[in-house]
């Protein structure tokens, strides 16, 4: 365990390398824009000062910061306001922590299902996967990857209150936590089925989503528009479901296939065709994060402007498992170090701002 947290913290002093090799070519950044870019600046407003009452109409009209959940500025103000360290900084040194803790429970989780050299090997991929900027930034990802990580975890321990209110954190965190849903009607389908009467297994049902669903009820009464969520999204941020037509954008609209924007939302597809390999080969993921990855796949392709976007790969973690059991030591060592220079590479453009995270 040692050994993966030094490869992750590794990893940190890299990204951090290239932060300031970035601060030194881009003059007109300064410190908070490179830490707390794109994303990171609404996570800072609202963590500062709250939501706005108004709805945006479109690009420009207002801040659209209500798009984005509580959990994590809700997090970086408490910590703030108990250290009186600023918001940036705690956010930089949580994301860092967090993602320790990730490591840490990812490895035992995967340990459950596969031979540990396997889910080491799988962890080390986690740990160069090129999403894994956030976890040196101001983003949201690391925390609700870290609620997810452990409620797959409380799930198949059958603790099913805990996954309940670990769960809640998580949609109550980012949206795209939804697949924690999936995981817990299958956990306590299996839980029935091994013979269990009593009600427990259900408490994880119905806790996960209330996370979410109180952040929506919190826009309705704050706005007085019960779908003031889903309108941003749309009107803001082009996101609404739309089984798959913006993925499939290409195959309408040629022109695409020139945009950079296009190639960083399905620069995750290599990673899933190493997951279909893992299965070919025989490799399996069980039942509860099988269907967690399912879910949380669904939503990223049929949901526009989303995309296999390399921090959304993040949330499906549970395919590296699928190809660490998939591909040799050696295919797998390749393929982590070539991931983990597109890790760099990625941060320089994310930071200076030349790319769409």
């Amino acid at each position: 365990m040692r050994g993966l947290v030094g490869a992750y913290l590794a990893a940190r002093v890299g990204v951090l390398l290239v932060i300031v090799i970035a601060h030194r070519t881009h003059a007109e950044l300064d410190w908070l824009r490179l830490f707390a870019a794109w994303d990171g600046g609404y996570y800072l407003q609202i963590a500062a000062s709250g939501y706005e009452t108004h709805i945006p109409s479109g690009p420009g009209d207002g801040n659209p910061g209500i798009a984005f959940f509580p959990g994590f500025p809700v997090l970086l103000r408490g910590v703030s306001t108990l250290t009186g360290l600023p918001v940036v900084t705690v956010g930089v040194l949580l994301n860092v922590a967090i993602g320790a803790m990730i490591v840490v429970v990812l490895h035992r989780l995967g340990s459950r299902f596969l031979p540990t050299s396997v889910a080491t090997r799988a962890t080390l991929l986690f740990i160069a996967l090129p999403g894994g900027f956030v976890f040196s930034v101001l983003y949201a990802d690391a925390l609700v990857i870290l609620l997810c990580c452990s409620c797959l975890l409380l799930l198949d321990q059958s603790r099913w209150l805990a996954a309940g209110v670990v769960g809640a954190a998580a949609t109550f965190t980012r949206a795209n936590s939804v697949g924690l849903i999936a995981a817990a009607i299958v956990a306590a389908a299996i839980a029935f089925r091994q013979g269990r009467r009593e009600l427990a297994p259900l408490l994880p049902v119905v806790m996960i989503p209330l996370g979410m669903l109180s952040y929506l009820a919190y826009v309705w009464r704050h706005t007085g528009d019960a779908f003031g969520w889903f309108h941003v999204q749309r009107q803001v941020w082009f996101q609404e479901l739309d089984f798959g037509r913006g993925f499939l954008g290409p195959l309408r609209h040629p022109e695409l296939w020139h945009s950079w924007a296009y190639w960083t939302a399905v620069s995750g597809v290599p990673f899933l065709v190493l997951a279909l390999w893992g299965l070919v080969r025989g490799a399996r993921l069980p039942a509860i994060p099988a269907a967690f990855t399912a879910l949380t796949l669904m939503q990223m392709l049929v949901y526009s402007s989303v995309g296999l976007r390399p921090r959304f790969m993040l949330m499906l973690f549970p395919i590296t498992w699928l190809i660490a059991s998939g591909c040799g030591r050696r295919t797998l060592a390749i393929v982590s170090v070539i991931s983990a220079v597109a890790l760099l590479g990625l941060t320089y453009a994310y930071v200076t701002l030349t790319a769409v995270p």
